[in-house]
This record gives structure tokens, C-alpha cells and sequence, in this order.
């Protein structure tokens, strides 16, 4: 098992190349199926649900996402209330999980961190629960998702707690799900001597125990390596071999798995020209998944098929298909490729659209320099040895040169080469000193970022603490004035507090995007009202990153709008909407606009609340050095300006 260990410690150092979506998805069912393997396949009209228990009703949710159910969605979320108010952890854990599920299968109308959010709130609700293996056997597919959103660090962390785990409970079948798992990350590095290795040693154990979506994954996985080695024989071996399992056993994603052994067999064939046999086993693919997934799924296919067409010289056939595989994999940060918009680009060029073939070409350099960038380390390494070796080269070059004329200027040749060996290690010995001074100076920065990390990792957990010693105290209140105080001290503590979590996650330690940030703040402060199905927040802006200092009080000013309007915009529980816009002008000011469409306020009426609130507001616009216009005319609207750089 240590082994397991060190392999996977050694993908992470290597990890970075693309992975195929078709592999994610595979072992994603995997997860999905053995976590709600207990689980009728029936579904209950919504109507009926409130007449069944709780368990059979999330039973019921899971059928829900296989068959692409409409209702799902509101289903999902009057389950997941009802679930909180019982407090029965695991069944809120399976409600997150089936959520997370769908956003994934619907990946093209949901981004790729809410499917992250909903698999992080899994695991959550199982430990909370006490249940341990559906907690460790949740973090493989969380780290797959991780994966899939090119965060290898945190993939490393949910894939170790899981195998240490799996180690100590000596649970033989999850070890061997977790060295298929490892396979699929050394598929990704293009390291396929490792990937057959763990892919031919999980395989016996998994077709034992009848885990034949896996152990047909594991033929899957073998079979693209043998392709990476170019080993075509073997490929078309494996990957017939991952058919028929497919095709003779009954099991949840066979079909799944088929088209992605059909997109393979395509592979097989165009690696070798054969472009008319690769062609009839892509448009399998598209059509099977079509069947499986509708239009917009079976589109992430067309690639292939377009750039057969294109390989055929026939480029009008060949466009729309390039068009739509493009569009079906710009979602995944992992499959967008400049090979995609080259050939793309290429194509509108036969065509005669030179306007389009540029503008494809010129992303297809933007993908390739996004790539270069996130590999810059690797590239300096790279570097530096191709310097020594052309200093070595050069150096020998100097030797040859010298040994030639030693007949007729031996003497000469002796101080130059004499010369040459001071300067060479005069220029080794500052080579070194300036070395070793990067090096202090790389390891120093990457232990500032990591000691900022943890310093606001802790801020959050200490601001955690606080919301939740002050929920506490609420609790304890009989009157509700003191306890609406009370949430609203939550809130403001955990609007500061997502700052700090999303500045510990991100990229950037400097700065917070401010769209998303409003989305997570809204959520929370749905949550603390209970208004979750009654209240919409919309963010009608583009991503705008703000620093610390003037993130913090635009998100309380925020929070406080937030609560003023959920407690006073929509009484008697009615539904309602709330806007919130964030720009920055030309000039450089911040323009805040917050409306919401409930019953609006009286002009001169006194506020029902205490007024803190507003004094709040008042007092952190004056700190951003802005102002602030209010308006009643329909629903409530504040608008705010912050000049950038002025702050109190």
C-alpha cells in the first residue's frame, strides 16, 4: 500500500497534462453508483414525496439524475431542507452528492467549482454523520473533481486521507478502486508504464467482487496506454477486451463506457492515418452519447469527426463539427487545447474566411501561452540545463579547434586553453553562487505564500468560531429582537469570513473576486433566513477582483443590504429578487448597485429595525470615501460610488 502511496506522491509532482473528459466521467459514475449502491431504482412523483420517508425519498432523487428528471432541482433542494430540519447527516450528504451528480452531467450550465461545492458538502455531511466509508470512499471522486478543475494539490490531499484510510481498514475492493483511480492520473501525465502497472493490478480484484464498471475501466486505461506507447496491437487488444465486458455485462454506465472504448478504437485508427476507420467509430461515439446524453453532451464528441473531415480535405463538412466539439469541451479548463482552435483556424482558412482564421489562430497562441505560463518552473529548469550543455558543447568546440593548430602555436594554445579553463570556472563558480541565492529566494517566497495562506486559513477558522460561539448564544435568547441581532452578527462575521477562506483557496493572495464572492455571501445569508426557495440573488456583472481593503466593507455594506432587505422587502413570505452589480468606470470609481423588487418603504417612515444597520452602511461608504443614492420608486434600489484609492 505504501507503493500506492509513493505513486501517487510522484503523478503529483508530474501532474499538469490534460486529461480525457470521458476518463473523469467513468470513474465519476463509479463513485456515484457504489456510494448509493443500496438504492431502489424508482422515482416518486414530486407531489408524493411529503407522504414517504426521508430515505426513500432520496432513493428516489438518485433516479432522478439517471433519467435526466426536470423537477429535479427543486426536488433536490425540498429534500435537503428537509433533511436539515431532521438533522439526518447522511441523507443531506447523498442530496449534495446526487446535486453535484447533475451539475456535472449538465456541465454546460454549471460551472466547474459548484460541482467541487456540492462533493465538498458530501464528504462533510458523512463525517458529521460518523460514516467513514461513504466519507473516504466520497474523497476519490472529490479529488477526481479536483482534478478536473486543475487543482492537483487538493486532488493529492482527498486521494491520501482516502488510501490511508483504506489501508488501515484493510478494505481490499477500495484499495483496488483507488489504484484504478491512480491509473486514470498517470493516464493524464502520459506516464503509461505506470498506468498499466496499477491498471493490471486492481484488475483481478475488481472483476472478482463484480465491479465490472471499474475493471472495464481499468481495460479502458491499459488499453490508451499501450496507444501512448504506440503499441497499436495491444490498444486495439485492451480495448476490444473493454468492449465486450461492456457489452456482456449489465451494469449502470456501460453505455457510457462504450462510447468512450468507440472514441479510443477512433484514436487507434487516426494514429495510424487510417482516417475512414477512425471516422466510423467517432461518429459512434456522437451518436451513442447522443442517445445517452442529448445534443449538447454528445457535442464535446464532434472534434474528432471534424478533424477527420478536415484530414479528408473536406472542409465544409468538416466545420460545423469543429465548431460544436469546441464549444462542447471550452467548459473543461483540462480540454481546451490550442491544437483545437489551430485546426479550427485551418480550416476557415481552406474556406476562404481569413478574418475567422486569425481570430481562431490568435486564441489558439492565447491557450498555448496560458500553458507555457502555468509550466514556467519546469521551462526554468529546462533551461538552465540546456545552458549547461551548450557551455560544455562550446567547450569542446574550443578544444577541437586548439588541438588542431598544436603543431604550429603550442604555446599559444596553452595560455588560451589556460585562459579559457579561469574564465570557465570563474563563470561555474558565479553560475553556483547566483544558483544557490535563486534558490533561497524561490524557497523564502514560497514560505511567505504559505505562511499568508495559513495566517488567513486560520483568520477564517477563528471568524468560524466566533459566528458559531454568537449561534450559540442566540440560541439561548427568548427575545427575538436580541436574537435578529444575534444573525445579524453572523452574518457580518461570516462575510469577512469568506474573504479570508476564498484568499486561502485562490491563486491570489492580494485580491478577491468579487462575483463570485456575492454568490457565496447570498447563500449564506438565504441559509440564516430560511429563504433559500423563496428569494433569487442575481449578480448581473462581469468578474471584477478587488483588494482586501476594499473588499471587506463593500461585502458588509452588502450583508447589510442583504438583511434589511430579506427581513423587510418581501413580508408575509413572498417571493422576490434581488440584484447586485459591481463595476468599475473608466475613471476608476466603483459603482455598487443593489435593488430588489418587494413593497419598498415609505418615504419619511421611521425604520422598523434599531438603525444600526444603516449607521453601518453609512460608516463604511464614508470610509471608501463614497456616496450613496437610495431610491423607493419600485422595490428598493441603493446605489453607491467608491473613488479606487481614496479610502478613509
Amino acid at each position: 500500500m505504501r507503493t500506492i502511496i509513493l505513486a501517487l506522491e510522484t503523478y503529483l509532482k508530474l501532474s499538469g497534462s490534460k486529461t480525457c473528459l470521458m476518463v473523469l466521467l467513468i470513474f465519476f459514475f463509479g463513485n456515484f453508483n457504489s456510494i448509493a449502491q443500496n438504492s431502489s431504482n424508482f422515482k416518486i412523483p414530486y407531489s408524493d414525496l411529503s407522504a414517504v420517508s426521508l430515505e426513500t425519498a432520496v432513493d428516489s432523487l438518485r433516479q432522478s439524475v439517471l433519467d435526466g428528471d426536470p423537477n429535479f432541482e427543486t426536488t433536490s433542494k425540498h429534500l435537503l431542507k428537509r433533511a436539515k430540519k431532521q438533522k439526518d447527516y447522511y441523507s443531506a450528504g447523498r442530496i449534495h452528492n446526487y446535486i453535484s451528480h447533475w451539475h456535472y452531467l449538465n456541465n454546460t450550465k454549471y460551472p466547474s467549482d459548484s460541482i467541487i461545492f456540492h462533493a465538498e458538502k458530501t464528504v462533510a455531511f458523512y463525517l458529521k454523520d460518523g460514516n467513514l466509508d461513504a466519507a473516504n470512499e466520497s474523497y476519490l471522486g472529490l479529488a477526481m473533481d479536483y482534478l478536473n478543475n486543475n487543482e492537483s494539490k487538493k486532488s493529492e490531499e482527498a486521494v491520501l486521507k482516502a488510501i490511508y484510510y483504506f489501508e488501515e481498514t484493510n478494505n481490499e475492493l477500495w484499495l483496488a478502486e483507488s489504484q484504478v483511480q491512480i491509473a486514470a492520473l498517470y493516464l493524464s501525465t502520459k506516464e503509461p508504464v505506470k498506468v498499466i502497472e496499477y491498471a493490471t493490478l486492481s484488475y483481478p480484484v475488481l472483476l472478482k467482487n463484480e465491479e465490472y464498471l471499474s475493471a472495464a475501466s481499468a481495460l479502458w486505461y491499459t488499453s490508451e496506454a499501450y496507444k501512448t506507447l504506440k503499441d497499436y496491437t495491444k490498444a486495439m487488444e485492451f480495448v476490444d477486451q473493454s468492449i465486450e465486458l461492456s457489452s456482456t455485462r449489465d451494469f449502470e454506465q456501460n453505455e457510457n463506457l462504450l462510447v468512450a472504448s468507440y472514441e479510443t478504437k477512433g484514436d487507434i485508427y487516426a494514429d495510424q492515418k487510417m482516417v475512414d476507420k477512425a471516422l466510423v467509430f467517432y461518429e459512434k461515439a456522437w451518436e451513442d452519447n447522443i442517445a445517452l446524453g442529448g445534443k449538447e453532451n454528445g457535442d464535446f464528441f464532434r472534434y474528432n469527426i471534424g478533424k477527420m473531415f478536415f484530414l479528408q480535405e473536406n472542409y465544409k463538412e468538416a466545420l460545423p463539427h469543429l465548431i460544436a466539439g469546441i464549444k462542447g469541451k471550452e467548459h473543461s479548463k483540462i480540454d481546451r487545447a490550442s491544437e483545437l482552435y489551430l485546426t479550427l483556424s485551418q480550416c476557415y482558412e481552406k474556406l476562404g474566411d481569413y478574418p475567422k482564421a486569425i481570430e481562431f489562430r490568435d486564441k489558439a497562441f492565447g491557450y498555448e501561452t496560458e500553458l507555457s505560463q502555468a509550466k514556467i518552473e519546469q521551462l526554468q529548469s529546462e533551461m538552465i540545463v540546456k545552458y549547461e550543455t551548450e557551455k560544455k558543447d562550446e567547450a569542446i568546440a574550443a578544444q577541437e579547434i586548439l588541438l588542431t593548430q598544436k603543431n604550429r602555436v603550442q604555446y599559444l594554445i596553452i595560455g588560451v586553453a589556460g585562459l579559457l579553463l579561469v574564465l570557465l570556472f570563474l563563470l561555474l563558480y558565479f553560475f553556483r553562487k547566483n544558483k544557490k541565492a535563486s534558490s533561497i529566494i524561490f524557497q523564502k517566497n514560497a514560505e511567505n505564500e504559505l505562511l499568508l495562506r495559513e495566517i488567513h486559513h486560520r483568520v477564517k477558522n477563528n471568524l468560524e468560531m466566533v459566528k458559531g460561539l454568537i449561534s450559540l448564544q442566540s440560541a439561548q435568547l427568548q427575545d427575538s429582537a436580541a436574537k435578529d441581532a444575534m444573525i445579524a452578527s453572523q452574518n457580518r462575521v461570516q462575510s469577512m469570513g469568506i474573504i479570508h477562506q476564498k484568499l486561502y483557496q485562490g491563486d491570489n493572495l492580494g485580491s478577491i473576486e468579487m462575483k463570485d464572492y456575492f454568490l457565496n455571501l447570498g447563500e449564506g445569508v438565504l441559509d440564516s433566513f430560511g429563504k433559500e426557495e423563496k428569494v433569487k440573488i442575481e449578480c448581473a456583472m462581469t468578474n471584477l477582483n478587488l483588494d482586501v481593503d476594499t473588499a471587506v466593507p463593500i461585502g458588509l455594506i452588502v450583508n447589510e443590504l442583504l438583511t434589511n432587505a430579506l427581513k423587510y422587502a418581501f413580508p408575509n413570505n413572498e417571493n422576490g429578487v434581488i440584484k447586485i452589480d459591481l463595476s468599475k468606470t473608466d475613471n476608476g470609481t466603483l459603482s455598487l448597485i443593489f435593488t430588489d423588487n418587494g413593497v419598498g418603504k415609505e418615504k419619511d417612515v421611521a425604520s422598523n429595525g434599531t438603525g444600526f444597520g444603516t449607521q453601518l452602511i453609512q460608516l463604511l461608504t464614508q470610509q471608501l470615501n463614497g456616496n450613496m443614492e437610495e431610491s423607493h420608486d419600485l422595490g428598493t434600489s441603493y446605489t453607491f460610488y467608491f473613488k479606487l484609492g481614496t479610502a478613509a
